[in-house]
């Protein structure tokens, strides 16, 4: 590979990290302005923040970083995570799963 092409996939890579970092900041941005509490983070709330994130490009739901969005969230809402496992609903671990079966029945 010469330099042409490792600059060429550092950028492109660069690019995708950029909106991976925008679609999970906006979609926690999206969650804090709603006014919610740690334990209102259903799956569906995250699938409506995630939907409110959206941005119109072929590969947007295949390349959405889960875990870059889970970083942000929890930077605003820092107990969510506890808020489920005393909620007696899904653990946070669930809510994660189903959000991640979700984004893979889009693609």
């Amino acid at each position: 590979m010469s330099i042409k092409d490792n600059n060429f996939t550092s950028s492109l890579d660069n690019a995708a990290a950029a909106v991976d970092n925008d679609v999970a900041e906006t979609a926690a941005a999206f969650l804090v302005d709603c006014g919610l509490s740690d334990q209102d983070l259903t799956a569906g709330i995250w699938e409506m923040a995630l939907e409110y994130a959206y941005k119109p490009h072929p590969r947007f739901w295949r390349d959405i970083d889960l875990v870059a969005v889970a970083g942000a969230i929890t930077r605003e809402f820092p107990n969510w995570r506890r808020a489920m496992e005393t909620d007696g609903g899904p653990t946070a671990e669930e809510i994660l799963h189903e959000v991640d079966h979700e984004l893979f029945c889009l693609f």
